[in-house]
């Protein structure tokens, strides 16, 4: 052998070595260390074990061997508060589930255990949802399998303590989902505190999502009237505002027949009634044409 391929071979004994000596010592040191999967087998009999009430208290003590979906797509841990089964559930999250190392949409799996709460409304649901957002937090604007966000989802669950959470994570607000963001989706529903604390977080309150309808227009056509009378008294909102028909809130306010919306909206210096849509008519026009026999049309008529 001559001297030069001696050489080569000692250079790439060193490399591999070398190589080798950094696994180990990552290996060693690592604070993630590999974890053993359960079969298929086992995760079909841990699943009949927790559907049938079975002892399966052994499997909770490792809370990141059982960080897996089933076939269906849901995770022990949902599985857990579907059962009732909340002392086990929280047993699980303390000693290590991560939603991380389960291959599902993670997002569809916080609201899940959020929509459990949605009538019960414990604390402890919500304190394992909050848990579940602490690692998954880079994925919160992530879409759902039905394409809304955890806050939409949060939103529409009226649940105010897991919006303030979800805000904490969240990087554009005004972010859209099927034509909605959080804040035009919150004011078809009403509920004040939550309109205040995604405003509070600069939500757009002029954004137009669906036929060009904004927030205040939401509002009435959902007959939201304390929310507009709140919406009313921001400096940046726009009440002259038209949608994709040209309609202004008071056309709005004649085609949902909100007789006391007109009455917020008419104590409102700022508000044009000449504005025509369209088709060429003012909301008073507009409503002679609907009013026939409805008198709450007609009274919205009289009004203006």
């Amino acid at each position: 052998m001559n001297k030069k391929l001696f050489w080569i071979i000692i250079s790439v004994f060193i490399i591999i070595l070398s190589i080798g000596s950094a696994l180990i010592v990552k290996f060693i040191n690592d604070d993630e260390p590999f974890i053993v999967q359960y079969s298929v087998e086992e995760k079909a009999s841990i699943y009949q074990d927790i559907i049938n009430g079975n002892d399966y208290g052994k499997y909770l003590n490792d809370g990141k061997k059982m960080s897996f979906a089933f076939e269906d797509g849901t995770t022990t841990l949902e599985l857990l508060i579907e059962q009732d089964d909340f002392f086990s559930a929280g047993k699980l999250v303390e000693n290590g589930f991560d939603l991380n190392l389960v291959d599902n949409n993670h997002i569809d799996t916080v609201t899940n255990v959020l929509d459990y709460n949605e009538n019960i409304n414990m604390t402890f649901i919500n304190n394992i949802a909050i848990s579940l957002l602490e690692q998954i937090k880079d994925e919160i604007e992530n879409e759902d399998s039905t394409g809304y966000s955890l806050l939409i989802n949060a939103i529409q669950l009226n649940n105010y303590d897991l919006v303030t959470e979800i805000l904490k994570f969240t990087q554009n607000i005004d972010k859209v989902y099927h034509n909605d963001t959080a804040l035009s989706y919150a004011c078809g529903l009403g509920n004040i505190f939550i309109v205040k604390e995604l405003i509070n977080n600069k939500a757009n309150v002029n954004y137009k999502g669906d036929d060009g309808y904004n927030c205040l227009m939401n509002a009435v056509s959902n007959q939201q009237n304390d929310l507009l009378e709140y919406l009313l008294t921001l400096d940046d909102i726009n009440i002259n505002e038209q949608n994709d028909f040209g309609q202004t809130i008071l056309h709005v306010c004649v085609e949902y027949a909100n007789v006391g919306a007109v009455d917020i909206i008419l104590e409102n210096s700022n508000i044009n009634k000449t504005i025509k849509d369209n088709e060429n008519r003012t909301a008073k026009d507009y409503a002679l044409k609907l009013a026939n026999d409805d008198e709450e049309i007609m009274l919205i008529f009289n009004k203006l």
